[in-house]
């Protein structure tokens, strides 16, 4: 995030540990973490959405660990309402969405509880991830004002820095869902 030309990153990680240790064995990874602009705080995201000022932040982006134990909640429907009204204007809200090989349910899950957080349409980016399980991942993202469209529009297109990965088509072509997919969030989205 501190490529963008950003004020401030707040990072919200409930075990200092998995930081520190981070930043110990992956430095070029957490380089950024002395960044002035950088602000780690260490406590459960869960109850830090939900005691945020309304309107308090411009995108809130959710790499929680796999929805089980702890991290359930930040799957969950009330926590999608916490981001929403902690949202700007024009704001979003991304999560990990896990494999759409094997996890398609949690995808469908995710789409129906942003939606009844209040988040008209949400969308399910998928790419290549060699370290996870099939090697396919994906977020779910969804705006706040429908700011998804906004985004899909300018995104790729205002890059401020150079990627090795990453450009419009392939924003564009992470958009593009699989049949399977598609027809589980038609039928998930017409209950």
């Amino acid at each position: 995030m501190l490529k963008h030309p950003v004020k401030q990153v707040v990072q919200v990680e409930l075990d200092e540990c998995v930081t520190r240790v981070a930043e110990q064995f992956f430095p070029a990874l957490c380089a950024s973490n002395n960044d002035p602009r950088a602000a780690l705080r260490f406590a459960d995201g869960i109850q830090w959405v939900k005691d945020a000022k309304s309107e308090s932040y411009d995108v809130i982006i959710v790499d929680g660990t796999d929805p089980i134990g702890p991290a359930a909640g930040l799957f969950s429907e009330a926590f999608y309402k916490d981001c929403r009204r902690a949202l700007r204007p024009g704001g979003l809200v991304v999560g990990q969405s896990e494999s759409p090989l094997f996890h398609a349910g949690l995808i469908t899950a995710m789409h129906q509880a942003l939606r009844g957080a209040g988040f008209p349409q949400p969308h399910t980016l998928h790419f290549p991830q060699c370290t996870y399980p099939s090697g396919w991942w994906s977020a779910t993202l969804a705006g706040k004002d429908g700011a998804v469209t906004k985004f899909r529009e300018q995104a790729a297109l205002n890059k401020t820095f150079t990627t090795r990965y990453y450009n419009a088509a392939v924003h564009q072509g992470a958009l593009a869902l699989p049949e399977f997919l598609l027809a589980q969030l038609q039928v998930a989205s017409s209950k």
